[in-house]
């Protein structure tokens, strides 16, 4: 349930799928894992200025060999500003068995289980790897951080869905340049979500993001995303959405 001081910002109004000069007072910008919070504040009557890149003409220029937000999206950027940029890291690196199986012991969650079959590698190695897909995103929520907007909150990728077989049929298996089409082990991708989690909140916590974490009434006893909030393989619902707004409505109130 959404917060009194959302609602009171957001109610009775409208959502907005693309950028525009006339930004709302709480802009959610990213990729595709903003769909969930737009998909929320459309069913609920809420508004909010959801920009997701993916169906935005152009959000990205190149100025001196680096990607930047074009002027309609920087436009954009006041008021309160929450980021979905990226998410998808971890995914990237561990959603397709690897030719080679792999595992990895997190340091901060040292009790999960390995994979029997699979080599243990060391976890800085996977770290680097993660990173290395993530640090264009990070550079992205720094360009968020370092624009005209008030306060700047990212929040935290959604939770992997256990059931990797109901998953299988749906994976755009293409967007992978590696691995079988087959799902990796839940384990081995919850380490890797977890390990990506926790690099976007040191990133936030060196550059003054605040960093919202998945809520937790979305997941099971295990952290993996329950049913009701699933959507597709990659991605939360409307309802996970809902949690979310009210995460946001509590950080800003």
């Amino acid at each position: 349930m959404l917060i009194d001081g959302l609602m009171s910002r957001l109610k009775g109004r409208t959502v907005k799928a693309a950028a525009s000069a006339e930004a709302a007072p709480i802009v959610c910008i990213g990729h595709s894992h903003v769909s969930c919070v737009a998909m929320a504040a459309a069913v609920d009557g809420f508004d909010l200025t959801a920009i997701n890149f993916w169906l935005t003409p152009e959000p990205f220029v190149e100025e001196d060999g680096e990607r930047r937000f074009s002027p309609v999206v920087a436009e954009a950027l006041h008021g309160d500003v929450v980021s979905f940029i990226g998410g998808s890291a971890h995914d990237m690196v561990g959603l397709p068995v690897h030719p080679r199986p792999f595992d990895f012991v997190l340091p901060s969650a040292p009790d999960l289980p390995l994979d029997e079959i699979a080599e243990i590698i060391p976890v800085d190695g996977v770290r680097a790897a993660v990173l290395s897909v993530a640090q264009e995103y990070l550079d992205l929520i720094g360009q968020v951080k370092a624009s005209p907007a008030q306060r700047v909150l990212h929040a935290s990728p959604p939770p992997p869905y256990a059931d990797g077989a109901a998953m299988a049929p749906r994976i755009p298996w293409g967007l992978f340049k590696v691995g079988a089409r087959e799902v990796s082990p839940k384990f081995l991708r919850y380490k890797l979500w977890r390990l990506h989690c926790e690099i976007i909140e040191d990133f936030c916590q060196n550059t003054g993001v605040v960093f919202i974490p998945h809520p937790a009434e979305a997941v099971d006893v295990h952290g993996f995303l329950k049913p009701e909030f699933y959507e597709d393989p990659g991605h939360a619902n409307a309802a996970y959405g809902r949690l979310v707004l009210a995460q946001i409505g509590r950080r800003l109130a």
